[in-house]
């Protein structure tokens, strides 16, 4: 458990547009370490309001697999190219057993 005088505590003013939508400050969203594809979960407990990251796992692992195309340098025209050509790998393996 966290000691309470280690928890930062932090106040941030959002308004609502008349569309229903919120933009939340860059450092509040950099602090939760939250990107424009992540989620959140709301909360609301008679008038108190308590917002959760929500960090899909779809999500995480889609960014974490373009970041290692990206690092490899690795284009999704090689990887398909890869991949045909391991699936007819995979198939002429099975004709022989």
């Amino acid at each position: 458990m966290i000691p309470v005088d280690e928890i930062a505590i932090r106040s941030y003013s959002l308004t609502v547009t008349p569309e229903g939508e919120t933009v939340f400050p860059q450092e509040f969203l950099r602090g939760l370490n939250l990107r424009a594809e992540n989620s959140m979960l709301l909360f609301q407990i008679g008038d108190l309001v308590l917002l959760l990251p929500h960090q899909a796992q779809v999500s995480n692992l889609a960014v974490a697999f373009m970041d290692l195309m990206e690092e490899k340098e690795v284009s999704l025209d090689n990887l398909l190219n890869g991949l045909v050509e391991e699936r007819e790998e995979i198939w002429k393996a099975l004709q022989n057993d």
